[in-house]
């Protein structure tokens, strides 16, 4: 398998199948990792039912873009994602979110970057395909970036909060990343930038999530706490090489 494609639900009973097909219409050979924290829809069942092969004592069969399935009982974005790695078993690992808003047509070509590359992050915020159809789309895809990178013109992704992050498990590891809940993204841009880390941002469209609500509550005390963060930070948020590929 050349990669774990991780992906961290909670109620995306509308998406998650349209997520794991996505995946598996790639017809790539790619381990595919729910973690689910206790949802209390059909996620998990839905999930389950795309899962190939399940025993604990032996483990999963190797078989082409199975699912394992994965429940997390403590709460936080952040935590979802370490539970994956931690259960990932391909050198490589992809994050993307559960709810279809992300495009996967073109991972293989930046799996292979990662010889050129630390990381390769996809923004909608570089095609803003549909960014402005609705409100949410707007307040996700224009205004958040717009205000995150006023704090900090030293900001060097055009999309810091993304969920779309592809990079090698040696290359997690040494982020060291310690934010348990959505903050984890903000804290990955921290690091990359600390660590002088070479970076491929690639375009990817706007879609909007399939049924459901937004984990990510935008509200004034969640821009308060993110402006904080990277004010506090910001001289810190420089060493980041960032080039762009356009697809």
């Amino acid at each position: 398998m050349k990669a774990s494609i991780i992906i961290p639900t909670l109620n995306e009973e509308k998406g998650i199948e349209k997520t794991i097909n996505d995946i598996k219409s790639l017809d790539e050979n790619y381990e595919i990792i729910v973690v689910d924290g206790l949802s209390t829809d059909n996620t998990r069942e839905i999930a389950l039912s795309q899962e190939l092969y399940n025993n604990k004592e032996f483990g999963l069969l190797p078989f082409k873009n199975n699912v394992k399935v994965i429940s997390e009982e403590r709460k936080g974005k952040g935590i979802a994602m370490k539970t994956g790695v931690e259960n990932a078993t391909c050198d490589i690992i992809v994050f993307i979110d559960g709810d279809g808003t992300y495009d996967v047509s073109n991972l293989p070509f930046f799996i292979n970057k990662l010889d050129e590359y630390d990381v390769c992050v996809g923004s909608h915020n570089l095609k803003k395909d549909g960014a402005y159809s609705d409100i949410v789309m707007w307040t996700d895809h224009v205004f958040f970036p717009f205000i995150l990178k006023g704090i900090s013109n030293r900001f060097n992704t055009s999309e810091p909060l993304t969920g779309f992050r592809v990079m090698k498990k040696e290359t997690w590891y040494r982020l060291q990343l310690d934010t348990t809940d959505f903050g984890i993204e903000l804290e990955m841009e921290l690091k990359m930038s600390i660590n002088k880390m070479k970076i491929l941002e690639f375009p990817i469209p706007c879609i909007p999530r399939i049924g459901g609500k937004s984990k990510f509550k935008t509200s004034f005390k969640t821009l308060y706490s993110m402006a904080k963060f990277v004010h506090r930070h910001r001289k810190k948020f420089k060493d980041t090489k960032v080039e762009i590929f356009n697809i």
